[in-house]
C-alpha cells in the first residue's frame, strides 16, 4: 500500500487529538477562572482541588481526577528546574515562579500532555498558566 494513502488518516488523528487537547485546556481554564472568581469574591476558600470536589459552590468544574495539586519531593529534587516557568514581573520580579499544580490533558498517549499553572487568586485574583505541552520529566518516566 502506498504510504501517502495513510496521510489523510494520520491528519485526522492529529486533528482529533488537537481538538481534544484544545477542548480540555479550555475546560480547565474555565474551571480555574470560576475558581479564581469565587476566591477573589470570598465565596470560596480552599484549594483548586477542594473547589473541584465541592458541590456547594457554583461555577464550572472538571473532574478532579485530571488535576494534580503538586509534584512529589523526589520529582522536584530531580526535575524541579523544568517547572520554573515565566510569569509577569508584576507577580515576581525575577519573571519566573515554580509551577507544580497541573491538569492532565491526556494520559492515553506517549506525550501525556499537561497544563501547569500558578494559583495567585488569593492575592491578585489571578491564575497564571505557564505551560501547555508534553509531559515534563519525572521519576517514573525519566532516567535520572
Amino acid at each position: 500500500m502506498d504510504e501517502r494513502a495513510l496521510d489523510p488518516i494520520d491528519d485526522l488523528e492529529r486533528q482529533h487529538a488537537a481538538s481534544l487537547y484544545l477542548t480540555r485546556c479550555w475546560e480547565f481554564t474555565h474551571a480555574l477562572y470560576d475558581y479564581a472568581r469565587c476566591v477573589s469574591t470570598g465565596e470560596f476558600r480552599g484549594s483548586v482541588n477542594e473547589y473541584l470536589l465541592s458541590s456547594e459552590h457554583a461555577g464550572y468544574k472538571v473532574t478532579p481526577k485530571r488535576h494534580a495539586g503538586g509534584e512529589s519531593k523526589l520529582t522536584m529534587d530531580q526535575f524541579g528546574d523544568e517547572r520554573v516557568l515565566p510569569v509577569s514581573v508584576s507577580l515576581d520580579p525575577r519573571g519566573v515562579v515554580e509551577m507544580t499544580a497541573h491538569f492532565k490533558i491526556d494520559q492515553q498517549n506517549t506525550i501525556a500532555p499537561r497544563m501547569y499553572y500558578f494559583n495567585d487568586s488569593a492575592n491578585s485574583g489571578r491564575i497564571y498558566i505557564g505551560y501547555i505541552g508534553k509531559h515534563k520529566s519525572n521519576t517514573k518516566t525519566s532516567s535520572a
